[in-house]
């Protein structure tokens, strides 16, 4: 893609990760405050949502770190978080000690409902200034940025 210059190119691409820096800290920051408000870490209720939802990995402890961002120590001290608080059910996978199948728990299913709850009201906001098609083309964009190996597929035959 001509992108004029390359000062421009580069103008065009600090933008972007300065703005999708901030609106990631802003997002997080509500987050935050929902998970602080149910006694919860946000680490927390993002591990919960992956786990609850067929997006994410299937089970595995390292892929949902992986989903998350963070370490496998970090992920570890998250997990048992969660299996502490009866949020989430972690068991073996199979002969392998390492390997966790992570399910979420009733008690989980019930906080991830009330986060649900207040996440639902910063959405509304975020409805006012965006519409739904918007919201929809940036997410299918974001996407696209955190996934660059896997390019959509355009359509057209090879």
């Amino acid at each position: 893609m001509d992108w004029e210059t390359p000062h421009a190119a580069s103008e065009r691409w600090l933008q972007l990760l300065l703005f999708t820096g901030q609106a990631s800290r802003r997002l997080k920051q509500q987050l935050a405050a929902v998970a602080a408000e149910l006694g919860a870490a946000e680490q927390d209720l993002l591990a919960l949502w992956i786990c609850r939802y067929p997006v994410g990995p299937k089970g595995s402890q390292g892929e949902l770190a992986q989903w998350l961002g963070i370490s496998a120590a970090q992920m570890s001290a998250v997990t048992e978080r969660l299996r502490k608080t009866g949020w989430l059910s972690v068991e073996r996978q199979g002969l392998d000690r390492r390997r966790h199948q992570l399910q979420v728990s009733a008690a989980g299913l019930s906080i991830l409902a009330a986060a649900e709850q207040k996440i639902a009201s910063l959405h509304a906001r975020l409805g006012r200034c965006l519409s739904e098609n918007d919201e929809q083309t940036l997410s299918v964009l974001l996407a696209l940025l955190a996934e660059p190996a896997h390019p959509p597929a355009t359509g057209a035959a090879a």
